[in-house]
């Protein structure tokens, strides 16, 4: 019985090594239209673990036109699709601006809202744009009845293949933690962010 025990914790302790040496290794989740979802498992506070997504395409549109497409409010809901609301906020900065979205969610989930901070990190000069995001959840006052969403983070990583053709990786997670089963939303969120790519694809292609 002990050595059962035993060999138990080991298997336990060796799966939970192996999965956190794996956790730079993005797995394919699905590939649709043109646009490959995968995700990674990463740290997150108190001693858990949370999924970080990323959406990767080609796209025939110069870098340049990628960034004016991710500033444009007037744009925005043309591509962003569960979305209901947007408002830019300038900073002034045109390597930085904020970002107020207002999901329209279906019940029984709650209404959500997040604010992102947009920041352009880096210009190699080698055709590499990088623009991190940042959730920001006090830069606006909560609305009554919708649910603030309290972390988010990410990038959009913009690297120029040919002229007027780049590739794009979208990768986003949070540590907030989930109130529903991942089986619930995981359908939800995969389906709107291969929709929502694809737009942002077609849309990126006809402005350039």
């Amino acid at each position: 019985m002990n050595k059962l025990i035993i060999l138990i914790t080991i298997l336990s302790v060796w799966h939970k090594y192996s999965r956190c040496e794996n956790n730079s290794d993005f797995m394919i989740l699905k590939e649709e239209n043109g646009i490959q979802l995968s995700s990674r498992w990463i740290p997150a506070p108190g001693n858990r673990e949370t999924r970080e997504i990323k959406a990767a395409f080609e796209v025939e549109a110069a870098p340049s036109v990628i960034i004016e497409l991710l500033r444009s409010e007037q744009q925005a809901l043309l591509w962003m699709r569960g979305v209901k609301e947007v408002r830019m906020h300038s900073t002034g900065n045109p390597a930085e601006w904020y970002a107020y979205l207002l999901y329209n969610i279906p019940w029984p989930f709650n209404k959500q809202d997040c604010i992102i901070h947009y920041q352009l990190t880096s210009d190699s000069g080698e055709g590499q744009i990088v623009l991190k995001l940042e959730g920001t959840p006090d830069y606006v006052a909560v609305r009554d009845g919708i649910e603030r969403i309290s972390h988010l983070n990410g990038s959009w990583k913009i690297s120029q293949t040919e002229i007027d053709k780049c590739r794009v990786e979208y990768t986003v997670y949070s540590i907030q933690k989930a109130r529903f089963p991942r089986w619930a939303t995981d359908p939800i969120i995969q389906n709107n962010l291969i929709l929502t790519m694809v737009s942002f694809k077609e849309l990126a292609a006809k402005n350039r």
